[in-house]
């Protein structure tokens, strides 16, 4: 893959903190006068040049980083530090020339950063997940790299690039994330894919100049490397819930659908039945978001297990409506047909089991089991009741 040469130029002409002349040396030392080699950036320190480039070969495009001594009969390839700060040599990079050719910016906040993200990658849903999160802390520039081993990735890419806002790019890469599957039905011209593959190349170029090779791959304004889990950590946000359990309960048939309005705005609620003032809470979730929210309920046993039979009986419904009928009785105050409860009661302890993993499944999902009664909204945060 051949670097851009305007983005190159404009990287040399916005990075350079030394001379020319010196520029003009290291290219002609023999370590970099060859074929293929291409240096993108280079800054000057105490006692060596430092630079990055790239290394076209039949397997592709490899980044290096360097150092070469100010005499210039030395090359070291590798990282450097300082060796009082003890913190990485970094090359500055003027970022403005990339911005240009980003797929798309979400996020309102002050602090700016460049992500590298594959749409079929599941790290990389795992950071999507999380983004909505630290919307209002950092601006995202997104860049997208779809991986050759993810036959999904380029059509994802299309679809995504395909969209016409920057909002609606991001709620296309979110669905993407959450499993949606809306991308397979679109259909593109020649003439649209060979647009979109010309994109993704000058994304595929900015990525060779900052060394990405692979995803997420999350870099500062500056083009120096960020660990996107150290984010929540600098703006003191909570590490969401592990969501990837929802899907679990739902496909186990553990989920109780309360509400099926505004299925983009949806809320989890997690309790058990054992008090009064647990059916109550629940009764005032459903008044108070009802109307334009799914609300998905999942039932826990309590510690001393008083409110298993009432689980047994709700959850060996098979019809959605049985179930919540059953629920609004105990809301209502009423007690359940004895017939179910002797029914219940017979089960096997085979024939219960799949009725009582939600509270382990909240352990995987790193939420309090102590906790009686909780909600979690369609980003893994935890709302206030």
């Amino acid at each position: 893959m051949k670097i851009n040469r305007i983005l190159t130029a404009s990287l040399f002409a916005s990075v350079t903190l030394f001379a020319a002349s010196n520029i003009d040396k290291i290219k002609e030392l023999k370590m970099f006068n060859k074929p293929g080699i291409t240096i993108t950036s280079y800054a000057e320190h105490e006692s060596t040049y430092q630079v990055k480039g790239n290394v076209q070969n039949q397997g592709g495009v490899a980044p290096f980083e360097a150092f070469i001594t100010k005499d210039l009969r030395e090359v070291i390839f590798g990282r450097g530090f300082n060796a009082k700060t003890q913190k990485p040599l970094q090359v500055i990079i003027d970022t403005k020339a990339f911005i240009k050719d980003v797929a798309y910016t979400f996020g309102d906040g002050k602090d700016e950063y460049m992500l590298f993200t594959d749409p079929e990658c599941p790290y990389c849903h795992q950071l999507e997940k999380i983004l909505p999160l630290l919307k209002k802390n950092a601006k995202f520039h997104i860049f997208l790299y779809p991986l050759s081993f993810h036959k999904n990735a380029k059509p994802m890419s299309y679809f995504i690039m395909s969209q016409k806002t920057d909002k609606d790019k991001a709620s296309v890469m979110h669905n993407i994330a959450n499993e949606l599957t809306d991308y397979k039905k679109a259909k593109f011209t020649l003439s649209e894919i060979e647009k979109y593959d010309e994109l993704l190349k000058k994304q595929f170029d900015i990525a060779s100049i900052l060394g990405v090779s692979g995803t997420p791959a999350l870099f500062d304004i500056n083009g120096n490397p960020v660990q996107w889990n150290t984010l929540l950590k600098k703006y003191d946000i909570k590490e969401p819930v592990d969501m990837e359990g929802i899907n679990f309960l739902n496909k186990s048939g553990l989920g109780i659908t309360l509400s099926d309005k505004g299925h983009n705005e949806s809320l989890y609620v997690f309790t058990s039945l054992d008090k009064n003032s647990n059916l109550d809470k629940i009764k005032a979730i459903v008044e108070k978001y009802g109307d334009n929210h799914s609300i998905n309920l999942y039932l826990k046993l309590d510690r001393q297990m008083t409110s298993l039979n009432k689980l047994k009986v709700i959850y060996s419904q098979s019809d959605n409506k049985k179930r919540v009928e059953l629920l609004n009785q105990l809301i209502e105050n009423k007690k359940l047909d004895e017939a179910l409860i002797v029914k219940a009661k017979a089960m096997t302890k085979d024939e219960e089991t799949k009725y009582i993993p939600v509270s382990y499944v909240m352990q995987k999902m790193k939420l309090d089991t102590n906790k009686d009664f909780l909600i979690v909204d369609k980003d893994g945060k935890i709302v206030n009741e």
